[in-house]
């Protein structure tokens, strides 16, 4: 359940916030609705279907989508649990998104949320610092530095705010956690853009391979967080809902 008809405000120091009664706020539609969940929630199945299931689902390192070093026995498990987690994060991180069920059952927003956390980013995050690491041992010393640069921003972030996510919860500091949800999905859905970057900037003629390679691991992130601190400005003065105990 969730405290109605009330208005939160942050403490100057951050520090959580304080609510006061206010009679009958009023409503605005955000895109944050099932509606549109349920589209983006289409979005992401269909994107799991068409690029990850027929690659992985048979576990046959032939079909892998990266290249794989043969000289390191566990570069393909640890692929595998990228994969399977970084899934996990996406179907976890729309459950997170959803108003509706952190109004009305915070006990499974609260669940989904450790699952986002716990099978999803820390382990999606730890197995992608792992195979930048073997990329980058395996690869000559001028290949690549940019976009595992990138991946490497990418992947620290990734983390750091789900953790912060989470302790901003625990701590019930809810304006906080949203603001760092907002950043941590938009870091996590970064990943179904880079799929048609790809194929959008091959059809350019006359386009450089070496461009693409060099902002493929910069782009998809930096322009969902450039989204999503346009989302927190445009959604700043709603009033934030305080969830109920847990039950």
């Amino acid at each position: 359940m969730t405290v109605a008809n009330k208005e939160s405000d942050v403490r100057p120091d951050g520090g959580g916030t304080r609510t006061r009664a206010r009679a009958n706020p009023p409503t605005r539609r955000s895109w944050l609705t099932p509606t549109w969940l349920g589209l983006f929630g289409f979005i992401v199945v269909a994107w799991v279907a068409a690029f990850v299931l027929p690659t992985y689902i048979g576990l046959d390192p032939a079909k892998a989508r990266v290249a794989l070093r043969e000289d390191v026995w566990f570069h393909y498990p640890v692929v595998i649990v990228h994969v399977v987690t970084s899934a996990v994060a996406l179907f976890a991180g729309c459950l997170q998104m959803s108003s509706k069920l952190r109004r009305y059952y915070p006990r499974a927003h609260r669940i989904s949320g450790r699952m986002y956390l716990f099978a999803g980013v820390i382990p999606g995050g730890l197995s992608a610092a792992t195979l930048i690491g073997i990329n980058i041992q395996g690869a000559p010393a001028d290949a690549g530095l940019s976009i595992s640069v990138g991946n490497s921003a990418w992947a620290l972030l990734w983390v750091t705010t789900g953790v912060l996510g989470w302790r901003y919860a625990r701590r019930r500091r809810f304006a906080d956690h949203r603001r760092i949800m907002i950043y941590s999905f938009a870091l996590t859905v970064a990943i179904l853009w880079t799929r048609p970057f790809a194929v959008a900037a091959f059809t350019i003629p006359g386009f450089r391979d070496e461009w693409f390679f060099e902002n493929v691991g910069w782009i998809p992130w930096v322009t969902n967080l450039v989204i999503a601190q346009w989302w927190l400005n445009r959604t700043a003065r709603r009033p934030i809902e305080v969830p109920a105990a847990s039950r």
